[in-house]
């Protein structure tokens, strides 16, 4: 810099003006130099490290649980002794100094009491999202080992983690993995191969269930898997593509592309996971709502569970319209199966509307919103219910990151959440997230009256629609 500002002040024939205007420029210059010298004085990868997220990776035969380990060699360097058995440990809330201190403790009443606490801790949560059974994980802290087992409803006896199923052996360690590193303020990604590969098909939605609902706002889960049971035909929007290319040119990555031949083998998956939602239909002759979008399904199953219970035993609610446009639709017009199409009040909808009609959708098997309750305006499901329940779901979604109701406008209310979020909070809002919220308030009859008379008449409409279409008497016609 002072080689530069003495060359620039040696040119011949300045004149005032000129040297003050480089004057200047060299001050601004020096004081700029002044404010970065500190930050290259700094850790550089440190501070670079902070801006991106934490990448976790689970794998099995590095964490698997094992029946024990050695407690001295244990409290010395949990991780390294089992990295496992110091997941399970930390999901549970059992610490390093805790183990110690009941290992050594005399008073084998206090030890036991404690003993069930970190039982309950890591029990109530494994069972919380895990739908074949109920466990019992019990710790046990001697003079010199830490032990644990597994008890269930068909088995009152202790076994051991190693002597339990290896799908069960997998969720275990999965489920403690997952607890102890995804979680704080820092984004993560969570990366897995073949997630539940050795469970079966319901075991693997409950872990597709636990991925969407447990885990952090702020957590990005990405896996590879070839079972249906752990794609959503309801949200294939979250499907991609991977391909390896030849010629050491990389892999790429893109959005679910419709392939045919010898290039269809990636879409088995994809087409099971679809017949799959339609197995139901198809045996049971069951009554049928087709929604427009993912957020749609759960709001409406948790609406018939909260206003026609016996009805909703014999419902399905499949979707979504806007990626299957009029091809879901024709299927079930084509088997003769009863079903309605729900669609929002909105150009979305409307558009819907009218390329189902064309295909050779009757209109009446289609349910526009404004059809039902009137409103102002365009209006999504969300816009039913009342502004102190819908931001009561929001509330209960994102428990750390609350932000004030935003106040009554025009538009829809899911849009003014996603303002709100960007700009205080930095992040995206997921209507889809706040809908399992909306389900789980509505089943346990939390909904005000403004928001139960609301989806109370959008379930009879629907329902009405349906047994319309019905002229055999079933148990859902009359319920």
């Amino acid at each position: 810099m002072n080689t530069l500002s003495t060359a620039l002040t040696a040119v011949p024939g300045q004149d005032q003006p000129i040297q003050d205007d480089i004057a200047t420029f060299a001050n601004e210059i020096r004081t700029t130099i002044g404010t970065l010298k500190p930050i290259f004085a700094q850790n550089l990868l440190a501070k670079f490290l902070e801006f991106i997220p934490r990448f976790v990776y689970h794998s099995t035969g590095l964490e698997k649980i094992p029946n024990d380990v050695n407690i001295a060699d244990f409290i010395k360097d949990p991780d390294k002794t089992s990295k496992g058995m110091a997941n399970l440990c930390r999901a549970a809330g059992l610490s390093v100094p805790s183990i110690a201190e009941l290992a050594n403790t005399t008073d084998t009443n206090r030890r036991h009491v404690s003993e069930d606490q970190y039982t309950k801790n890591i029990s109530g949560g494994i069972n919380e999202y895990w739908t074949q059974e109920k466990y019992i994980v019990e710790f046990q802290c001697e003079r010199d080992k830490l032990t644990v087992a597994i008890r269930d409803e068909t088995y009152t006896w202790r076994i051991a983690p190693l002597e339990r199923s290896d799908g069960f052996q997998w969720y275990l360690s999965f489920y403690s993995a997952v607890l102890s590193t995804v979680s704080g303020p820092k984004p993560t990604v969570l990366l897995l191969d073949n997630p539940g590969l050795e469970l079966h098909a319901d075991g693997q939605r409950d872990i597709k269930n636990f991925l969407e609902v447990k885990l952090p706002w702020n957590t990005q889960i990405i896996y590879v898997t070839h079972s249906p049971a752990m794609i959503d035909a309801y949200q294939l929007e979250q499907v991609r593509e991977v391909e390896l290319l030849g010629k050491e040119q990389g892999t790429k990555v893109r959005k679910l592309r419709i392939k045919s031949g010898s290039e269809s083998d990636l879409l088995e998956p994809v087409r099971s996971a679809i017949g799959a939602s339609l197995v139901t239909s198809l045996m049971f002759n069951e009554f049928n709502i087709l929604v427009e979008g993912a957020a749609d399904k759960p709001i409406l199953e948790g609406a018939f569970a909260a206003t026609q219970k016996e009805a909703a035993k014999r419902i399905v609610v499949n979707g979504s319209i806007a990626e299957s446009k009029e091809w879901l639709p024709l299927i079930y017009e084509r088997a003769k199966l009863p079903y309605v199409i729900y669609l929002d009040a909105d150009n979305s909808g409307r558009n819907l509307a009218k390329l189902l009609a064309d295909a050779g959708v009757p209109k009446e098997n289609i349910i526009l919103l404004n059809e039902v309750i009137q409103h102002d305006g365009d209006f999504e499901l969300e816009d039913i219910f009342s502004d102190n329940f819908y931001h009561q779901a929001v509330s209960e979604t994102y428990p750390e990151q609350q932000i004030s109701q935003p106040p009554a406008g025009a538009g829809k209310r899911t849009k003014r959440y996603e303002s709100l979020f960007e700009e205080q909070l930095g992040f995206d809002f997921t209507k889809r997230r706040v809908a399992v919220t909306i389900k789980k308030l509505l089943v346990e009859n939390k909904g005000d009256e403004e928001s139960t008379k609301a989806v109370t008449e959008l379930t009879e409409k629907l329902l009405k629609a349906l047994r319309g279409q019905v002229t055999t008497t079933s148990p859902a016609v009359n319920a």
